[in-house]
């Protein structure tokens, strides 16, 4: 892209067709003829106005920045501008980059102000947003990244785009990975001043053609973008009177379980054998592709018959040697926990530093299911415990965890590296010198002692004398003579290098990790945190929180650390419910900031996150209060996005099944219909559809809802033509193809006031790795109050249960007293 800029200014008119993705595309009129311009009273900038963090921060530049409303695009209609699009993050590197070198650049900010209509869009307050333009780049480049720049006609139809362009003066130290890699083509890096100075004269000098070649890539976007919506209209359903969930469950669809072993087969091929992980860099941590793995491990044998045992066994390794190489990792921070997201290495030495809550969130369950499958296969010596507690300190507690009760949505990469520092740097508060690293480690220890500990520490974490980063993956010279921390070698190669006892390297290791981490919480400037509660980012967290706080209760392993957890869950739910929720409108919102709920509704995302961690939160703690929240904010999400087969397709609803990021019609900010879009691919998040099919056979086999079931089937039958073409990219909603063919147990457990044996069972229940469907339902021994009320009247068979104390499975509509066999998921038994 960048070289075709590069080409004579006749030719850069064409460079429209290969822009980045626009919410325009929901608009198919024929191309808008040029209107004439009004001249108006210069803008001012608007970013003050908002309450998000990184929108804030553009108050300070010379942009003359607008926000993404209705607002912005009259203007840009009446003054005839191209609307140029900011799209980034706080905790991205390449966002404060362009901040600092671009947008605080007099020159650059006078060319925006001048030629155009600047918006900027913080891209966790509108994922929908982004989604449409990340696309595009995908259609123009094939890779996309952060920051995302755009040019728009002022109906919103993309002319140009693409990520990260280096300011004046530093074109040629530009790192492309960024913005997910080179396209191969040999050229100097070009500016994003030349980027302006093109596009505004490709407006003034063909603004027609500009047009013309913006409405051509709307067309080419929709075709682009259409997952979810090119399967047969009207999946199949059960036919005649009998609706049961058995016949459901066994009515034949395209989609088996021999997907499984295609998707196996392929990730295979991409999987990196030596450091882990699939794909080059940016190296991005893909948490549901290992859970997928991991899980087949753990299906039933029906599916090890299809796969094959040594490949079932295969793909568990390639999950377990990625998750030791990950946590050994720089992405890991050996001091306090968390991880980054991505590195810029094939070897996950050097990471993209910035932390993002819900990505931890998803380690922290994918670190708990490994856990506990080393637990059931080697229970002398179970693996990840360390990660699993590391992880869920740091997501449960300050900063990350609020004083309001809900949690953050990300730590930046950039900070100051020292206290009264003017300058930021990336990765300033995780990096270490090796004269630093030998005053803080050695410091307080007699001589000899000292050391020691200062040359095991050292060859433990690779601290090196000129640091530990190669130049060349280092081109702004900001890592020199600077080591990031990742295990190089464990305590068995330090006791034998330095020949001493295995238990004096673990204390050596241990004391010099509390002293590092002393050290910078004391002097170094702690990133920079964006508050926003977000809901989905707060879903993801609570459930992996809720889940890992009752395996680690009822396992007897910590049951302090584990009711802290789930208390930390409860309480980021309770601040959900009442401060993002109108119960009278049944209207979820998406964003807290800064003590005030924002206007912008929930997508649907937030409510697929939301009720998969109540549904956690249920399981952990039995409050049936949380089940009738997830039931109600379910119903919500099918009325609000759902693509139902049962309505006529228009051009915003395909029929197909699934559900659409966005609900139908015009976009509240703006009043333009942007490109509605379905999701179904998991990249670092797991696919919404994905999550909302798995949410709906849960929720299906608790309540009893054959509905649910159904609709879980509709979603999975919605990216059938894509699934059987690229299996692989598909992993969550391949999990659920085994839910909707096998189905699974659903126990039922009559408490007793006071613990009982039926203890050991619920406990043998929350301690099995996540695979397969099965569900865990509460009825109380006692008087009954109202939310069981309900739900023995949302789940009628809970009326037949025995009225003694125990653990039931339902089996042919009758319940039966319940063993440990009965938590398998059975190939021949339906819920």
């Amino acid at each position: 892209m960048a070289a075709q800029l590069q080409q004579a200014s006749e030719a850069a008119s064409s460079q429209s067709s290969s822009a980045t993705t626009s919410p325009g595309a929901g608009v198919t009129t024929a191309p808008t003829a040029p209107a004439p311009a009004v001249k108006t009273s210069p803008l001012r900038n608007r970013a003050a106005d908002s309450n998000s963090p990184y929108v804030r921060a553009q108050a300070e530049t010379l942009v003359h920045w607008q926000l993404f409303d209705n607002e912005a695009i009259q203007h840009a209609k009446k003054e005839n501008k191209p609307i140029f699009l900011h799209i980034g993050f706080l905790a991205c590197h390449y966002c404060r980059l362009t901040t600092q070198e671009s947008f605080s650049n007099p020159t650059i900010a006078s060319i925006i102000n001048d030629s155009f209509i600047p918006i900027v869009v913080d891209r966790e307050e509108r994922p929908d947003v982004d989604a449409v333009f990340w696309n595009y780049l995908q259609l123009a480049n094939s890779s996309a990244g952060w920051p995302i720049n755009v040019f728009l006609t002022p109906e919103l139809k993309p002319v140009f785009g693409g990520s990260y362009w280096p300011g004046p003066g530093t074109e040629t130290s530009s790192r492309e990975e960024h913005a997910g890699g080179d396209d191969g083509e040999e050229y100097e890096p070009i500016g994003f001043l030349g980027v302006l100075e093109k596009l505004r004269q490709s407006w003034s000098e063909r603004e027609a053609q500009c047009r013309t070649e913006a409405q051509e890539t709307v067309v080419q976007l929709r075709k682009f973008a259409a997952e979810g919506t090119l399967g047969p209209r009207g999946p199949p359903r059960p036919g005649g009177a009998d609706s049961s969930t058995a016949t459901i469950l066994s009515h034949e669809f395209d989609l088996d379980i021999d997907q499984l072993d295609e998707a196996y087969t392929q990730l295979k091929k991409t999987f990196d054998p030596v450091n882990g992980g699939f794909g080059v860099v940016p190296k991005f941590v893909t948490p549901a592709k290992y859970s997928f793995l991991l899980q087949l491990g753990s299906f039933p044998s029906v599916v090890q018959d299809i796969v094959g045992e040594a490949e079932m066994a295969s793909t568990v390794q390639m999950a377990l040697y990625t998750l030791r190489k990950l946590r050994n990792s720089a992405l890991h921070d050996h001091l306090a926990g968390g991880f980054g997201r991505a590195s810029h290495t094939i070897n996950w030495t050097l990471p993209h530093f910035e932390k993002l809550i819900p990505d931890n969130g998803l380690l922290l369950s994918l670190y708990l299911d490994a856990w506990l499958y080393s637990l059931r296969t080697n229970p002398a010596q179970p693996e990840f415990l360390d990660v699993v507690y590391a992880l869920a300190d740091y997501l449960s507690s300050a900063p990350v965890r609020l004083p309001n009760g809900g949690f953050a949505s990300s730590e930046s990469a950039d900070s100051y590296y020292r206290k009264g520092d003017r300058h930021m740097r990336e990765g300033a508060y995780y990096v270490w010198t090796r004269r630093e690293f030998d005053a803080v480690v050695g410091g307080g220890s007699a001589n000899g002692q000292s050391d020691m500990d200062v040359r095991v520490a050292a060859a433990h974490w690779n601290v090196l004398q000129d640091g530990n980063v190669d130049r060349e993956n280092d081109p702004f010279d900001e890592f020199i003579n600077q080591n990031a921390l990742y295990i190089s070698k464990d305590a068995s190669e330090l006791a034998r290098q330095f020949n001493i006892p295995h238990e004096n390297v673990d204390r050596i290791t241990g004391k010099a990790q509390k002293k590092l981490a002393a050290y910078r919480e004391k002097e170094r400037v702690r990133p920079q945190l964006d508050g926003k509660v977000v809901v989905a980012g707060n879903g993801i967290v609570i459930g992996a929180l809720a889940r890992t706080g009752a395996a680690l209760k009822m396992s007897g392993q910590n049951a302090t650390a584990g009711s802290k957890y789930i208390a930390a869950a409860r309480e980021a739910a309770v601040f959900l419910l009442s401060n993002l929720w109108d119960a009278e409108e049944k209207q979820l919102y998406r964003l807290f900031v800064s003590s005030t709920r924002e206007r912008l509704l929930a997508l649907a995302e937030d409510y697929a996150y939301l009720v998969e961690g109540l549904i956690e939160l249920y399981e952990a703690t039995g409050e049936t209060s949380w089940l009738q929240w997830a039931d109600e904010l379910q119903k919500q999400q099918i009325a609000l996005f759902y693509d139902s087969p049962n309505e006529p397709s228009t051009p915003s609803h395909s029929s197909s099944g699934g559900f659409y990021r966005t609900r139908q019609g015009p976009d509240l900010a703006t009043g333009v219909e942007l490109l509605r879009l379905k999701d179904g691919m998991d990249t670092t998040l797991p696919a919404t559809n994905a999550v909302a099919a798995s949410n709906l056979f849960r929720l299906g086999s608790l309540l009893a809802d054959t509905t649910y079931t159904q609709l879980a089937r509709e979603t999975i039958h919605a990216f059938e033509a894509e699934i059987l073409q690229h299996s692989w990219l598909f992993p969550g909603l391949l999990a659920q193809v085994v839910s909707a063919q096998l189905g699974g147990p659903q126990i039922a457990v009559v408490e007793a006031v006071e613990p009982t044996t039926v203890d050991n069972l619920v406990a043998a229940y929350l301690q099995k790795p996540r695979a397969g469907l099965r569900s865990l339902v509460y009825v109380s021994g006692k008087e009954r109050d109202s939310s069981e009320a309900w739900l023995t009247g949302r789940n009628p068979t809970l009326g037949s249960l025995p009225k003694e104390v125990g653990a039931y499975v339902l089996k042919e509509g009758v319940w039966e007293m319940a063993t440990r066999a009965d938590l398998e998921v059975h190939a021949d038994r339906s819920t």
